[in-house]
C-alpha cells in the first residue's frame, strides 16, 4: 500500500495524518479480510443448495451424509484453487530447496488458506449437528452463526462452564469500558475475536473434520 512504503521509506517517522491513512488502511483491509472469509463460506453453501436444491422436507440421516459427501467433494475441488490464489512467488515450494525451508514455506501457504479449511470446517460441523444448509440465508448466513447453532444442538458440556463463566467476566469488563473508553472497549473485543478465532483455527485437524482437508500431493510438504 503507498501509505506502508511511504512510512518504510521514512524509517517508521511518521506525522498524525499518516498514522490517520495507515489506520484507514489496516480498517480496509480488515473488513475486506472478512468479506473473503464470509464469501468463501457462502460459495460452499451455494453449490450445496444447487446441488439439493430449496427445504422441502425434513432431513434424515441420510440426507446428512450425502449434504456431508458433497460438501467434501467442493471444498476438495476448490481447495488446490485457494492454494494458487494464497501461494506468491516467495512461498512457491521448490524441490531444490532443503527440507526445512520447503516445510516452513508449506506453513505458509496452509496459514494463508485457514480461511478456506475454517469455512469447510464450520459448515461441516453444522451439517452434523442437523443443519439443513437448504435453508441457509446466502446473504446473511455467517460462521458465528452457524457455530451458535452448532453449540445450541450440542449443548453445553461441563467442561465449558469455566470457559462461560470466564468470558462471562470479561463481557461484564468491556461493558464498564464502553461508557468510560469506547475505543479501549472496541480493541479489546476484536483482540478477544481474534485469539479465539486463532485458538480455532489451530486446532488439530482431527477436530476440524479432517475429512475436508484435501489430500497433500506430495508426502513431504503440505
Amino acid at each position: 500500500m503507498e501509505i506502508i512504503d511511504t512510512i518504510e521509506k521514512a524509517h517508521y517517522v511518521a506525522n498524525e495524518r499518516e498514522v490517520e491513512l495507515l489506520a484507514a488502511a489496516h480498517l480496509a483491509c480488515s473488513e475486506a479480510a472478512k468479506k473473503t472469509d464470509g464469501a468463501y463460506l457462502r460459495i460452499l453453501i451455494a453449490a450445496l443448495q444447487a446441488e439439493f436444491g430449496v427445504k422441502k422436507h425434513k432431513l434424515s440421516q441420510k440426507d446428512t451424509h450425502r449434504h456431508a459427501e458433497v460438501l467434501a467433494e467442493v471444498h476438495t475441488r476448490l481447495y488446490p484453487a485457494v492454494m494458487r490464489g494464497v501461494t506468491t512467488p516467495e512461498v512457491e515450494d521448490d524441490e531444490h530447496l532443503g527440507i526445512d525451508e520447503r516445510r516452513a514455506r508449506a506453513a505458509i501457504r496452509n496459514a494463508r488458506a485457514t480461511f478456506a479449511r475454517s469455512a469447510a470446517s464450520t459448515l461441516k460441523g453444522f451439517i452434523d449437528a442437523g443443519g439443513d444448509v437448504r435453508g441457509l440465508d446466502l446473504q446473511e448466513v455467517t460462521k458465528s452463526a452457524l457455530r451458535t447453532f452448532m453449540l445450541a444442538k450440542a449443548g453445553v458440556p461441563p467442561k465449558m462452564e469455566l470457559v462461560m463463566a470466564a468470558l462471562h467476566r470479561v463481557e461484564k469488563q468491556v461493558l464498564k469500558w464502553v461508557q468510560e473508553d469506547p475505543d479501549q472497549a472496541r480493541a479489546a473485543i476484536e483482540e478477544c475475536i481474534n485469539r479465539l478465532q486463532k485458538l480455532h483455527d489451530e486446532l488439530p485437524h482431527h477436530l476440524q473434520a479432517p475429512d475436508l482437508k484435501p489430500k497433500a500431493k506430495t508426502a513431504n510438504v503440505h
